[in-house]
């Protein structure tokens, strides 16, 4: 009796230590390897190389913009799909697209307008720099977010398609048809906002031309991004 109360509590205790320990030295391994990363930020962007320090600058940039984008795309989708009732598929697909289509007109907005509030008039100056800097601040978040919208609307369509295919190879077609699908409607999409950007440059005044190139530029590259996530 006591005695086998005694071994089974030490045996429970032995299996506690053991767990334990298991769990702390995971801790630690973390926390290591947490300081080593930020120690190796700090001697990347500390290089005497200029290109180093400058391509070391944009990645870590772009890591922060994709996780900032993740969060925030994931909180508004939760807002929509918490407002908008699971449906049909067509009805969710519906849903998804209308929301990346908000996202994308969100970014042509916004790089619209800084493109706009970057000159001065009266003066035909164009802070270049400041404007390139904001540009691409916005258009790297912007263009996260509205990818990750097109691979969520699109993911609804790969999944209903192969849903109605058989086991095999005709699933596995039908599965890589849909990247493609997704790329022709994202190129006519950004072949129409193009058209709509031209129109607008055409129309703005001398001292814009400047900042009208520079702002086509980076939209496109942003929008090459987009359909790279997306497919």
């Amino acid at each position: 009796g006591p005695a086998g109360g005694e071994a089974g509590s030490e045996a429970g205790g032995e299996a506690e230590e053991e767990h334990v320990s298991g769990m702390n030295f995971g801790m630690s391994l973390m926390l290591l390897g947490c300081i080593g990363f930020g120690m190796s930020l700090f001697y990347l962007v500390k290089q005497e190389d200029p290109d180093m320090v400058k391509y070391s600058w944009q990645v870590i940039s772009s890591t922060i913009s994709i996780f900032v984008a993740v969060l925030l795309f994931q909180a508004f989708n939760g807002v929509v799909e918490q407002w908008s009732e699971k449906g049909s598929v067509m009805r969710d697909l519906a849903v998804a697209l209308l929301q990346m289509l908000l996202w994308f007109l969100a970014l042509q907005v916004t790089l619209l307008g800084i493109s706009h509030l970057s000159v001065d008039y009266e003066e035909g100056k164009v802070d270049t720099e400041r404007m390139e800097l904001n540009l691409k601040c916005w258009a790297t978040l912007f263009g996260h977010i509205t990818g990750f919208a097109a691979i969520n609307a699109f993911v609804i369509v790969q999944e209903h398609m192969c849903n109605t295919q058989p086991h095999g190879w005709r699933r596995l077609l039908t599965a890589t048809c849909v990247p493609a699908m997704a790329w022709a409607f994202l190129y006519v999409l950004e072949r129409g906002a193009k058209m709509v950007r031209q129109k607008l440059a055409k129309e703005d005044k001398p001292q814009t031309e400047e900042a009208d190139e520079i702002w086509e530029d980076l939209t496109e590259e942003t929008e090459d991004d987009i359909v790279g996530l997306a497919v």
